[in-house]
This record gives structure tokens, sequence and C-alpha cells, in this order.
């Protein structure tokens, strides 16, 4: 996505939150990296989730997103982590919530299935859930 698409994108997140009248939690996923939240182009956001693998790179990024955001609630979610590792927190990053790697999810996507229809009870999905409800809690 190029850098106008990405304006646009969020200028259509930005109407949607200023016209909506009735109380909706509405949930983007916006370009990864540090631009976007470098130029403040997402004011909207009441939280916001960083998310890191556990590579270096995704961590490093992680890190800085969180330096460039400190007046926004945060949660950091570790994602694709073995069971109960993590390496963002090996990386310096206050994790609060992981995503586990679940290989039935993944060969759902690879079949082009949503996760929810193929393996429901699946650990990750169940992660997902809970960082829903996390996020419940967190935002004001």
């Amino acid at each position: 996505m190029n850098k106008s698409e990405v304006k646009r994108c969020l200028g259509t997140v930005r109407l949607l939150v200023d016209h909506l009248t009735a109380p909706w939690d509405i949930v983007a996923d916006l370009e990864a990296g540090t631009t976007t939240p470098y130029e403040r182009v997402c004011p909207f956001a009441e939280v916001i989730v960083v998310l890191a693998t556990g590579s270096w790179r995704s961590c490093l990024a992680a890190r800085r997103l969180c330096a460039l955001l400190p007046s926004v609630p945060l949660v950091v979610v570790a994602s694709k982590t073995a069971a109960g590792a993590s390496d963002a927190a090996r990386w310096g990053l206050p994790v609060q919530h992981h995503i586990p790697f679940d290989p039935e999810v993944a060969a759902a996507e690879r079949r082009g299935l949503s996760p929810l229809d193929v393996c429901p009870d699946a650990p990750a999905l169940s992660a997902v859930a809970s960082l829903a409800d996390l996020l419940l809690k967190v935002a004001p």
C-alpha cells in the first residue's frame, strides 16, 4: 500500500469515528511501522494494540511504536509464540497478551478457509477472544 492509499484508508476510519452517533467499538488494522503514529494520523484511537512476532525486526518496530505513543493506552501482544514463550518480552517489550502459533489456524488459512469455520476451538482463536475482553477493560 502506498502513502496515499494509507491516508485514504485512515480518512475512511476517521469519517466513521466522527459521524457515528451510537456507541460503537471500531477496530482498525492500520499500516505496520512507525510512519502512521509519527505523522499523528490516528488521533481518534483510544487504545492501540502493538503486535510483535518473535522476529527481532518486528520487536524493534514494536519498541519504536511504543516510544512514539506515550499518551495512548497500549496493549502489547506477542503473536505466533510458542506455548508460554515470548521473544517479544526478551526484546524488551512489556508484553500483556500472547497469541500462540497454531498449526490448525495456519492450515485453514493456507486452504483459504476461515479458522472460525474449520477449528473454532483452536487455542489461537481463544487467545484472540481473550484479547477482545482485555481491550474492553483497557478502553476508556
